[in-house]
């Protein structure tokens, strides 16, 4: 019979924010390493499998560490013997906060930060300090939040204002289906909701990223699963990135295997059914279960659970009523039993739902298209015009819309957070302006009547590219060239690597402008460039 070690170690979204399989939900949440007939399932990355004799018998033993993708960045390391025929651990520790691991002449060698300004220690592992060593290390961090540093550049960079971030983070929210203060709260404790510090972007030890503190593995870097850059400097492409991973522990719940508990009915309108996946965002650990707080690491105590600040910081900072489970409705030690469901009562509902019914939208990412009893139908294309029949109702955990495929022309229910709304939908509009034969050497530029702040213009433009008759939202970069009382004009870079022939984009005016001229830019006004390359 096997034996079975239950990792829970989280996987972290990719992307150039996208996905590799369809959404909703057919990927799977854990993956299995087998070593002796022993399996360890895992939610993670496995990061090292290596062989050397580490109790000096002449014979190689196993080596391995998995990481956990969450902001916790936590690593587990075990050492199987070699010599044995059954799964014999020489050495096992498990979550190590934002850990690294590396092997030297036959030493392990586990890094950790042990102070708030990124100081690390080395946890040295051979045969003669195995069962000491760890004792010997002090504890010197006496509080949880600990801001990463900020890695220097030539440029200066400032974070918005308040009221900007804010807006920023209610987009977003809104859009992918999430309250928007949960994503506020979780910015406030992952970075103090800062992009930048002293100028500078905000790197932490480990690798953890801007406001949202995204911790890509080396693979994820080397696949290019991230753009580090804009992870770096646009704070709009950290946002989203945080959303779709908190999104992606939402559907932890919803999975095959599912890796956290249901809350209540699973709506995500109400705040209180994001607890578990709030929890998971850091890392699906014992670590944050508050029964088992203080809890010590090797190096530092703990002093709160994750989830809890989060919650703390909705009440504290944007006085939105919450509320927690008490001490006797989570397990004294360990994690909550997947398999259940839990409840809480006296809870918050936040409006999510906008208006959908007879409207058009572009699937973001490949969509899974399934009847009203959940059973998968098809896979809705990335990209493919939707039209939306009726309002959403609530199924396992989402808000699904009935809709038609435009392209496929078959219907079925889609899950609403992978879908871009497209303001009066493209066809019947008349084109303000249009540029075309634009090398792809070239900028372009937008001029509008009177003074717009950059902000403004940001929050109000978005830029599309047609690929035949599908519809793709593109990250765009933009800077303001001038501004005045009587004229602002805008530079817009578009992503031009991404095609290799003619691409036609669509920039959308999303506001009441006006254009050099004074005349009126409308909401959703529209201007076509025509790229040649």
């Amino acid at each position: 019979m096997k034996k079975y070690i239950i990792l829970i170690l989280i996987i972290l979204f990719s992307s150039q924010i996208s996905f590799s399989n369809t959404i909703d939900y057919d990927y799977k949440d854990y993956d299995t390493y087998t070593l002796k007939n022993f399996d360890i399932f895992y939610n993670g990355e496995l990061i090292l499998d290596s062989k050397f004799d580490f109790n000096n018998d002449s014979i190689d033993d196993n080596i391995l560490a998995f990481k956990n993708y969450g902001t916790g960045g936590f690593l587990d390391v075990y050492v199987v013997d070699g010599s044995k025929e059954d799964f014999t651990l020489l050495f096992n520790k498990t979550e190590i906060y934002k850990g690294k691991i590396k092997l030297l002449d036959k030493k392990i060698i586990i890094e950790y930060p042990t102070s708030l300004n990124n100081s690390i220690s080395s946890l040295e592992i051979s045969k003669e300090t195995i069962f000491y060593k760890e004792s010997e290390i002090q504890s010197i961090l006496d509080t949880y939040i600990w801001y990463p540093e900020a890695i220097k550049s030539d440029t200066v960079y400032e974070n918005p204002s308040k009221e900007i971030l804010e807006q920023k983070f209610d987009a977003v929210g809104i859009s992918m289906g999430i309250p928007p203060v949960i994503l506020k709260a979780i910015a406030l404790t992952e970075s103090g909701m800062r992009q930048f510090k002293n100028g500078n972007p905000i790197i932490s030890w480990d690798g953890g990223y801007g406001i949202m503190q995204i911790t890509p593995t080396a693979s994820q870097i080397q696949n290019g699963e991230y753009n580090i850059e804009k992870l770096k400097y646009d704070i709009d492409y950290n946002i989203k990135c945080g959303a779709i991973i908190l999104l992606r522990k939402w559907g932890y719940a919803f999975s095959s295997r599912p890796v956290i508990p249901k809350i209540n009915n699973s709506d995500p309108s109400i705040l209180e059914n994001w607890y578990f996946a709030i929890w998971a965002y850091n890392g699906w650990s014992e670590s944050n279960n508050p029964n088992m707080i203080p809890y010590k690491f090797p190096s530092w105590t703990k002093t709160y659970a994750y989830q809890e600040r989060v919650y703390e910081f909705m009440e504290s900072y944007y006085n939105q009523k919450t509320n927690t489970f008490s001490a006797n409705e989570l397990p004294e030690s360990g994690l909550p039993n997947s398999n259940n469901t839990y409840y809480l009562y006296d809870t918050h509902p936040i409006n999510l739902l906008g208006q959908y019914q007879n409207n058009m939208f572009i699937a973001r990412e490949n969509l899974s298209l399934r009847d009203i009893n959940l059973n998968k139908l098809s896979t809705i294309s990335k990209g493919n015009l939707i039209n939306v029949l009726s309002e959403p109702i609530l199924l396992n955990g989402y808000f699904r819309a009935y809709i038609q495929d435009t392209t496929t022309n078959e219907k079925g229910y889609v899950a609403i957070n992978w879908l871009d709304y497209i303001p009066n939908y493209i066809e019947g509009l008349k084109w303000k302006n249009n540029f075309s034969d634009i090398s792809l050497s070239k900028k372009w530029n937008i001029s509008l009547n009177g003074f717009v702040s950059l902000e403004s213009f940001v929050d109000n433009f978005s830029l599309w590219n047609i690929e035949g008759n599908k519809y793709y939202k593109e990250d765009i970069s933009i800077k303001c060239l001038s501004q005045s009382n009587n004229l602002s004009t805008f530079e817009i870079a578009p992503p031009f690597s991404y095609y290799k022939d003619q691409s036609t984009y669509i920039g959308i005016i999303d506001s009441n402008l006006k254009d050099i001229d004074n005349n009126s830019l409308k909401k959703d006004t529209y201007f076509i460039f025509d790229c040649i390359k």
